[in-house]
C-alpha cells in the first residue's frame, strides 16, 4: 500500500496537476459519470480579520457529482458540496454549529487521453446556527470564477491515480487520489483534498469575512452510465 502511495504522488508531481471522485475522461455525448464520496471527518479552518476558528466537521459529510459528455472533447461538471460541524463554544456556555453549502459548474475541455482542462463558475454560503437558540444567521452567497487542470495515470490493473487543481477568485483546491475499478461502470475511490472558499459573508455583515478551509480524506463511488 506504500508503494502505490509513493508511487500515486510521484505520478501526480510528474503530471503537474496536483473534486469529488476519480475524474470521468469519456466525453463522448450523452456518457453520464455519477460520484459519490463521503468525509469521515473534515478538517476545517476560518480564517476572520481578527481570529481564527478550528471547529471539527460531522463524519459523513456528504459530496455529489456529475460528469455529462457533450460530444467532442467538451463535457459538462456539476459538483453540490456540503460540510457541517460538530457543536462548538468559544469558551462559553454558548453553542454554535455551521454548515457550508458549495456548487460547481464547470466545463470540460480534453487535452489529450491524460490530461483536461477546465473553467466555470462557484457558488458558496455558509450558516452559522445559535444551538440554545435554535436560531440560524443565514449566510449570503458569494459567486466566483474558477480555471484549473486534471491528471489521470493509469498505475496497474484497474489502478488509476488522478489529480486536480483549480483556482479562481473565491476558491482554490487542490485534490489526488487513486480509483480501482470494481468493474467497467464503478469505480471506488481514495482521495485527499484541500479546498479553500475566499470572502464568504454571514447576511448583511460585509465587514466580517471569513476565508473557509475544508480538508481531509474521503472516499467514495463512481457510477458510469
Amino acid at each position: 500500500m506504500k508503494k502505490i502511495l509513493f508511487i500515486t504522488t510521484l505520478l501526480l508531481f510528474a503530471l503537474s496537476a496536483i473534486s469529488l471522485a476519480s475524474p470521468a475522461t469519456d466525453y463522448s455525448k450523452g456518457k453520464v459519470a455519477l460520484d459519490i464520496s463521503l468525509h469521515p471527518s473534515a478538517d476545517i479552518t476560518e480564517s476572520r480579520p481578527i481570529f481564527s476558528l478550528h471547529p471539527n466537521g460531522k463524519n459523513g459529510n456528504l459530496d455529489i457529482g456529475a460528469t455529462i459528455g457533450l460530444g467532442g472533447k467538451f463535457a459538462f461538471q456539476y459538483k453540490n458540496i456540503n460540510i457541517k460541524t460538530k457543536d462548538y463554544s468559544l469558551g462559553g456556555p454558548f453553542l454554535y454549529k455551521e454548515e457550508l453549502s458549495a456548487k460547481e459548474y464547470n466545463i470540460l475541455y480534453k487535452i489529450d487521453k491524460n490530461f483536461s482542462a477546465f473553467a466555470g463558475i462557484t457558488n458558496a454560503k455558509y450558516d452559522l446556527t445559535f444551538v440554545n437558540f435554535n436560531e440560524t444567521l443565514s449566510g449570503k452567497g458569494i459567486t466566483g470564477f474558477q480555471v484549473g487542470v486534471i491528471g489521470t495515470a493509469e498505475i496497474g490493473k484497474n489502478l488509476n491515480a488522478y489529480g486536480v487543481f483549480g483556482a479562481g477568485d473565491k476558491i482554490t483546491s487542490y485534490e489526488f487520489g487513486i480509483g480501482y475499478e470494481l468493474d467497467k461502470n464503478t469505480e471506488f475511490n481514495l482521495f485527499y483534498k484541500d479546498t479553500k472558499y475566499k470572502e464568504l459573508e454571514l447576511g448583511n455583515l460585509s465587514f466580517f469575512k471569513i476565508d473557509y478551509t475544508v480538508k481531509g480524506l474521503g472516499y467514495g463511488v463512481t457510477l458510469k452510465f
